[in-house]
């Protein structure tokens, strides 16, 4: 366990795992880092997995008093605290009313570089929650009562059937709950109303929002998660969990952590190492990626693969002495693009940020090496002033797309 020191002095417990980037995982109501345990030693072969104590909970510092006012303010602080230690920035898997504080951390700009939101308690409609709620979990609380706090949270505000509610209280788990009970009101200090904060709108992270399937057939998918309007918000896929009718008792949806899942998710994101294996979540290393970024990788890769191509020819129809006309240093680059070119265009299908990077960087020399050799030197004749039109052509748009491309695209193993 490592101790990490909040903004406001707040002591919090985490727990290191594994190797690669850094994710956090921030869990949900009635959890601490040791729920998240066996989810942790999933994604630790391929990343370091950093799970903590949410204020309150565990072995992190007790909530001051009157701080639940200022909630969302002190847990999103406590998320940056956690980040900063892993190391600047970090995936980001959030459960429950962990993935709503993940919303509103990416919102307002912690350096989140790709995002899971878990099962977020948001509702479509936020008429239909009940301004009750809180108040009355307040109530219970502070009248000593936290396991009619916690029956009445997980009712929703209804009563448990006797039955489940005696399933539940003789079961091991009831205990921890109860000495959970208390945090609940930062649980719904997070979730506020229910409805989508407006605030999210900002997030411009690529994020998988994952959420039960609350009505339709099997197979039938959620609706599209209620960005506020003008977001630049990229809901890049979702898990749906199976139809359930039951409030008390859910069925299990496929994606639950308990499942492994969000090991799938954020590998199915990002593609990188081995992916936990289901029939219902592909192993594709482009998954949920947008067709359109799908395709301008794949026509830069193309381009560069052209290159390639067109440079070994020159070395083996001419030898290595392949551009007698140019100077020495000149002829070396145009040499040295057989082993750039091929670089770029597999480092992009693979989706690193280096490839782009170096396909920026051999398409503008590029166009800059061929206008010097083409107007300033002399060689070639019309031929190579189309292909030099072409190059800084090409380069122009590579550059103007790199912005759009970058997000979904991985900084490379170890690297955060």
């Amino acid at each position: 366990m490592e101790a990490v020191q909040s903004a406001d002095g707040t002591p919090l417990a985490v727990d290191r795992s594994g190797s690669g980037p850094a994710l956090v995982i921030v869990v949900g109501a009635f959890c601490d880092r040791a729920s998240f345990a066996s989810l942790a030693a999933v994604l630790a072969s391929d990343f370091t997995v950093h799970t903590y104590d949410r204020r309150g909970r565990g072995d992190s510092g007790d909530a001051a008093a009157g701080v639940v006012e200022k909630a969302v303010e002190r847990e999103v602080e406590d998320l940056a605290a956690v980040i900063a230690a892993a190391g600047g920035s970090a995936v980001v898997v959030g459960h429950s009313s962990g993935a709503a504080l993940a919303l509103q951390g990416a919102a307002r700009g912690l350096p989140i570089t790709r995002l899971v939101a878990y099962e977020p308690p948001y509702s479509a409609d936020p008429a239909d929650a009940d301004p009750t709620f809180a108040p009355r979990i307040a109530e219970l609380l502070a009248a000593d009562r936290p396991g009619d706090a916690a029956a009445l949270f997980l009712g929703g505000g209804s009563e448990l059937p006797p039955e489940v509610l005696a399933q539940m209280q003789s079961g091991p788990g009831w205990p921890h709950m109860l000495q959970l009970a208390p945090t609940l009101l930062f649980d719904l200090a997070v979730v506020g109303d229910e409805g989508v904060p407006e605030r999210l709108g900002a997030i411009a992270v690529p994020t998988r929002w994952c959420s039960r399937v609350a009505r339709g057939g099997p197979g039938s998918r959620p609706p599209q998660p209620w960005w506020p309007r003008g977001s630049r918000a990229r809901a890049i896929g979702y898990c749906p969990g199976r139809p359930t009718r039951s409030t008390t008792r859910p069925s299990p949806p496929r994606c639950a952590p308990s499942r492994g899942a969000e090991a799938a998710h954020d590998r199915q994101v990002w593609g990188r190492g081995r992916t936990w294996q289901s029939r219902n979540v592909p192993d594709v290393r482009w998954a949920g990626v947008p067709p359109r970024i799908r395709a301008v990788v794949l026509a830069a890769a193309a381009v560069f693969a052209y290159g390639t191509v067109v440079h070994v020819v020159d070395i083996v129809t001419r030898g290595i002495d392949a551009y007698p006309a140019a100077p020495v240093w000149l002829a070396t680059y145009f040499l040295s693009l057989t082993v750039f070119d091929a670089a770029a265009a597999i480092l992009l299908l693979l989706r690193r940020r280096s490839g782009l990077l170096l396909g920026c960087a051999v398409l503008v020399t590029g166009a800059l090496a061929n206008a010097l050799a083409t107007y300033l030197l002399g060689i070639g004749g019309t031929p190579e002033r189309v292909g030099q039109a072409v190059i800084t052509v090409l380069a122009v748009a590579l550059l103007v797309v790199a912005p759009r491309i970058w997000p979904w695209l991985e900084p490379g193993p170890g690297r955060r």
